[in-house]
């Protein structure tokens, strides 16, 4: 999973800064310190095993995003947060030996407003939607974890609401 490569805090901000093309001047909250960058490669076969746990678990998964198991209840961000708890996890047994440890994954939670997303005629306001930003050997990667690696545009990039790491 891991580079082997960890940066602190200051230097992850520094970098999603840069992904975000300096378009989404929002703060970031922060869970740890120290993150491990992340083996681009690793990122299919994590979404294939996240697919596949969700599937033993009777969650609908599809690469298509409107025939996921969202729900009010399980929405985009619960499936967010639940990708992050397992990479999480996975890099903690990934490191165990390791001299050098982070503690999170460089992958960053980002909540923004998608150029097609419906407008909702009560509040007159388009949906947010959560995604993660990836931060591997060869740079950084979108990813929409109901249905996998995904580009935003430079207008959705400035509708972004939060990132948390």
């Amino acid at each position: 999973m891991t580079t082997g490569v960890v940066i602190d805090r200051v230097t992850l901000l520094k970098a999603i800064d840069i992904a975000m093309e300096g378009k989404a001047a929002v703060p970031v909250t922060f869970s740890a310190e120290h993150y491990a960058l992340v083996r681009h490669e690793w990122i299919s076969g994590f979404m294939e095993r996240f697919r596949e746990d969700l599937s033993h678990k009777n969650v609908p998964v599809s690469l298509v995003r409107a025939d996921s198991g969202w729900r009010p209840a399980f929405n985009c961000t619960a499936f967010t947060d639940l990708f992050l708890g397992n990479a999480a996890a996975e890099l903690l047994v990934d490191q165990w030996h390791d001299r050098v440890q982070a503690e999170r994954p460089a992958i960053v939670a980002v909540w923004y407003t998608p150029d097609r997303a419906p407008l909702d005629r009560e509040n007159r306001h388009r949906q947010a939607h959560s995604v993660v930003l990836i931060f591997t050997d060869i740079g950084p990667v979108f990813v929409d974890p109901q249905c996998g690696p995904v580009s935003l545009t430079v207008s959705e990039l400035r509708t972004v609401v939060h990132r948390r790491a």
